[in-house]
């Protein structure tokens, strides 16, 4: 019987509303769908039993971090795409009414690229100093570029984000010009903002 446009919507409401919880664990039942996996075969190869893999996909049972590591083996996936929505894309809910597109939230969970409105020389300085050299290494390869100082790079990187911000809230492009109509990604970025702003001001 086909599907009727109202269970439809009614569906696609309830997705929108998942918890960080329930969005890993539909995640992990799309990949395995996808790979054409059983849940029985999830569970042998996990040491589980059948019914924790169902109630872990239908939200009845919340998963530890050591779980999800030992998930994303199974199915043999980084844990970043099962956390930032790969597989059925939805937005990811971070804090209060704060939510991220799956590339913004894949960027974020990377260490690539900070939430809106956060303190973005804390995200950038926060990295272990082998994931620094990694870097630097990759950046000074690049053709013209030039080899920083990690504070310099942290201070370059998050004066760019700063001057982003500072166009979504006040709109006002210098150069090059642009029309007054922000872009979709544009508004996206500025209602992550404002999510990002409020969420801070409650908590």
């Amino acid at each position: 019987m086909p599907e009727t446009e109202t269970r439809r919507r009614s569906r696609r409401r309830r997705r929108e509303n998942l918890t960080a919880d329930q969005l890993v664990a539909d995640q992990i039942r799309a990949l395995r769908d996808r790979r054409g996996i059983s849940q029985q075969q999830l569970a042998d190869a996990l040491g589980w039993t059948q019914s924790i893999v169902a109630r872990i996909e239908s939200g009845q049972r919340t998963i530890s971090v050591s779980e999800l590591l030992q998930i994303s083996w199974a199915l043999d996936v980084a844990p970043v795409h099962l956390l930032a929505a790969s597989f059925r894309p939805q937005d990811v809910p971070i804090q209060g009414g704060l939510r991220l597109a799956p590339k913004d939230a894949r960027e974020w969970i990377r260490g690539e690229t900070p939430i809106p409105g956060g303190d973005h020389r804390s995200y950038y300085d926060n990295i272990s100093e082998e994931e620094w050299a990694e870097r630097q290494k990759l950046w000074s390869s690049l053709k013209g570029m030039q080899l920083k100082s990690r504070q310099e790079l942290v201070e370059s990187l998050a004066e760019r984000h700063e001057a982003e911000e500072k166009i979504l809230e006040t709109g006002e492009w210098l150069e090059p010009p642009v029309p007054a109509v922000l872009s979709e990604e544009g508004k996206r970025r500025k209602g992550q903002l404002e999510a990002a702003k409020r969420a801070k001001r409650r908590g």
